[in-house]
């Protein structure tokens, strides 16, 4: 089922390889989302995030008292994830390195939630589906993408980061078209947008002398542009919270 996919395990791989576990800071833009909308667990609540690897998002829940479980093809998933996990003082369940399409699980779970995953899928409605699905009554879904639909964004993304641009599918990036769905799956609704004050990040990857000096200006201006409020045309992520009937 994975056939819609736009990245493959070996690039994800190489991407890892030198990865340092570390939790996402107080502060942060997607954290402070997080924590104005997701309760404190009561005892045995439960967090699985697909796509999980390094764990930096699913650590956030670790820090609101869920025991955390997680789905990933990556080296290290069922083994370094959990074990750093626990070292931080988390409480941990099962992590499986699977795909996510494959993974089948009996149990339903108070959070469930993708960081970066659903924008490299073509079939990215199933994946929601599938999530929607091992919600709990009363549970949590969270879904957060990076913003490359936005004009400006897309924009800057096409002219000085196009390889990375190329492994993301942009129409998968529509919070109208997630909430839509989701509602139709019994959830309310309790925040999407598109949200961040500016800021842009491109991969490693060659470029011309243009390319280079158009990064180069834009890092110098960030801290000019990050004043700016959030919208849709350059905020730098998509989000959606919603609680299951």
């Amino acid at each position: 089922m994975n056939s819609t996919k736009l990245t493959s395990k070996s690039f994800w791989d190489e991407q890892y390889k030198d990865i340092e576990f570390k939790e996402i800071p107080k502060g942060d833009t997607i954290r402070s989302l997080i924590e104005k909308y997701i309760p404190i667990a009561s005892k045995d609540q439960n967090c699985i995030e697909l796509g999980c690897y390094p764990g930096r998002y699913l650590a956030i829940f670790g820090s609101l008292k869920y025991t955390l479980n997680g789905v990933d093809t990556a080296e290290g998933i069922d083994t370094k994830l959990p074990e750093w996990l626990s070292k931080v003082g988390y409480k941990t369940g099962k992590f499986v390195k699977n795909d996510v399409f494959d993974f089948k699980s009996s149990l339903k779970y108070d959070v469930v939630c993708p960081f970066g995953l659903i924008e490299h899928f073509k079939n990215w409605k199933e994946l929601i589906k599938i999530k929607a699905d091992m919600v709990k009554s009363k549970g949590y879904i969270i879904i957060e993408t990076p913003n490359f639909r936005g004009f400006i964004q897309r924009f800057l993304h096409i002219l000085f980061d196009k390889k990375n641009y190329d492994i993301h599918y942009i129409p998968s990036m529509n919070v109208d078209l997630w909430k839509k769905q989701l509602e139709e799956e019994g959830f309310t609704i309790l925040y999407s947008g598109y949200f961040g004050n500016f800021d842009f990040w491109a991969d490693s990857q060659e470029r011309n002398i243009f390319q280079r000096g158009g990064i180069s200006l834009i890092r110098k201006l960030l801290p000019l542009l990050k004043k700016l409020p959030s919208n849709q045309l350059y905020s730098p992520y998509c989000g959606l919270i919603a609680k299951k009937n």
